[in-house]
């Protein structure tokens, strides 16, 4: 909060001049994390870790929620270029996967990828229902989108490779 009592102001420069951004709701203490290469699309995080992730484009401010199982608190792990496809980490809860008994599966985090047009969504689902990947048991925990949105890496874990990092092409 600044000495005023309102959340944290983000500014930027326009003709030389400093222009105060609109105030984003939710997110107490905005860290901008991506600006897209044109600066018509800005994301921020919640710097204390409990709100949204926030968008800012010529509409104004949309909140990326997280997924309808989990807490308000995720995380952003990138953009495509454009700005319309963020992926990123969701606290989901106690997810526990069929693993067998000398390896145990716990995993909190689950990755998601948003578009405006979506919503919010797990990555899972998108790559098996959209994509035609077969990756069961797996979970996936995290996630980082190409800049041209034409491939994604996502964190993975499972019963034949506990720790893995995986690329998939998302042009099926």
């Amino acid at each position: 909060m600044t000495a005023d009592g309102r959340s944290v102001r983000l500014v930027r420069w326009r003709a030389g001049e400093v222009e105060e951004l609109p105030v984003v709701p939710r997110v107490p203490w905005p860290v901008p994390t991506h600006l897209t290469s044109d600066g018509s699309v800005l994301l921020v995080s919640d710097g204390t870790f409990d709100g949204p992730i926030a968008r800012l484009d010529a509409n104004g401010w949309t909140l990326i929620e997280d997924l309808p199982t989990g807490p308000q608190a995720p995380w952003l792990g990138s953009s495509s270029d454009d700005g319309r496809i963020v992926t990123g980490t969701a606290t989901t809860g106690d997810n526990r996967v069929d693993c067998p008994e000398i390896y145990t599966c716990i995993n909190v985090n689950e990755a998601f990828v948003w578009t405006e047009e979506t919503g919010t969504r797990r990555l899972k689902d998108l790559l098996v229902d959209g994509c035609g990947y077969a990756i069961e048991p797996w979970s996936i925990s995290s996630a980082w989108i190409s800049s041209d949105a034409k491939h994604v890496v996502f964190g993975a874990n499972g019963p034949d490779f506990p720790d893995a990092y995986v690329r998939a092409s998302l042009e099926n």
